[in-house]
């Protein structure tokens, strides 16, 4: 229930910080930006969980969620948005 409850949280989060979403962190991070409906091919070797492969909406809230689930810090098997993800975006 609760990686359900931070994965949504990560939804609300990107309604509220339209700047976070809209940056070119998220672009280059995600690939994309997050309106952009295009579903990508999962692979493990770039997303997080086969539902972040959905589009990059998705792909924000699985990281979002590992984020938080983790204090911060996304496990060392998942190294494709570490970099970015610790940037502290939610400043601006």
């Amino acid at each position: 229930l609760m990686d359900i409850l931070r994965h949504e949280y990560a939804h609300a989060v990107a309604h509220c910080y339209r700047g976070l979403i809209r940056s070119n962190q998220f672009v280059t991070a995600f690939g994309t930006n997050h309106d952009n409906p295009t579903k990508f091919e999962y692979d493990e070797d770039i997303h997080i969980s086969a539902y972040a492969a959905h589009d990059a909406s998705e792909d924000f809230a699985e990281v979002f969620m590992l984020y938080f689930k983790h204090s911060g810090k996304i496990p060392g098997r998942f190294t494709t948005h570490v970099e970015v993800c610790q940037t502290p975006a939610l400043a601006d």
